[in-house]
């Protein structure tokens, strides 16, 4: 029995999730994870959580999560609070200029998710969501040095 290739295949879904999200996030000159920070914000209005928390559900950096909120604040898609009692935190809100997009962004990661999980039976949701958390929980763990696409076959770090 030949063993299954889950690596290609996550790449291929992952490719083809970028290509779309570039083609939707292009049309309003923002990046396919300002939109989902977009959609994000919204789905959480009235929650507290503050940019830290994004770095978590990202899974990216604080340094990242700073560039990316700078970047949606200067094209005035998001205004910062700063939280009582904690001059560090600030709340994210929507402009009103974002929620123009947010029902369309929210409707398109829909159909978007939607096509993907077409044909596959509810009842294999749990298994497919549990190896998924598995599989990244997996790969926060290694500890070789990164991703094997970080270096070349000539040892260097610049990536092939």
């Amino acid at each position: 029995m030949k063993e299954e290739k889950i690596l290609g295949y996550i790449r291929q879904i992952s490719a083809t999730v970028d290509a779309h999200c570039r083609t939707t996030s292009d049309k309003m000159e923002l990046t396919p994870m300002q939109c989902f920070c977009i959609v994000y914000i919204h789905e959480n209005k009235g929650r507290d959580f503050c940019s830290t928390d994004l770095c978590d559900i990202l899974g990216t950096s604080r340094a990242s999560v700073s560039l990316l909120l700078k970047g949606l604040k200067q094209k005035g898609y998001l205004q910062m609070i700063s939280v009582e009692g904690d001059d560090r935190k600030k709340q994210l809100e929507l402009t009103p200029k974002a929620a123009e997009f947010t029902a369309f962004l929210k409707k398109d990661m829909d159909d978007l998710d939607k096509a993907l999980l077409e044909g596959v039976p509810p009842e294999d949701m749990p298994i497919i969501s549990r190896g998924l958390k598995i599989m990244l929980a997996n790969l926060k763990q290694y500890q070789k040095g990164g991703m094997c696409c970080d270096k070349n076959t000539y040892g260097t770090d610049q990536t092939v």
